[in-house]
C-alpha cells in the first residue's frame, strides 16, 4: 500500500476538483479513493480475486 501521507493525498484530491465542488463531491472522492485502496489491498492478499493490478493502478491514477 502507498506510504503517501494521507493529508498530502487529500490535498491532491481536492486540487483536482472544480471550484464549484460540493461537500458531496469531496466525500465522493474520499469514498472512491478509499474503495480503490481497499481493492488494492485485497488484490495484494489474493491475486486471483477482483480486477487486475493494471486496471486498479489505472483507476487509482485517474483518481489522483
Amino acid at each position: 500500500m502507498s506510504t503517501t501521507n494521507i493529508k498530502e493525498e487529500m490535498h491532491r484530491l481536492i486540487e483536482k476538483l472544480p471550484d464549484d465542488a460540493t461537500w458531496e463531491d469531496v466525500m465522493h472522492e474520499i469514498y472512491m479513493r478509499a474503495k480503490l485502496e481497499d481493492r488494492l489491498t485485497a488484490q495484494a492478499h489474493n491475486p486471483n480475486e477482483g480486477i487486475s493490478w493494471d486496471e486498479l493502478k489505472e483507476k487509482l491514477r485517474e483518481q489522483a
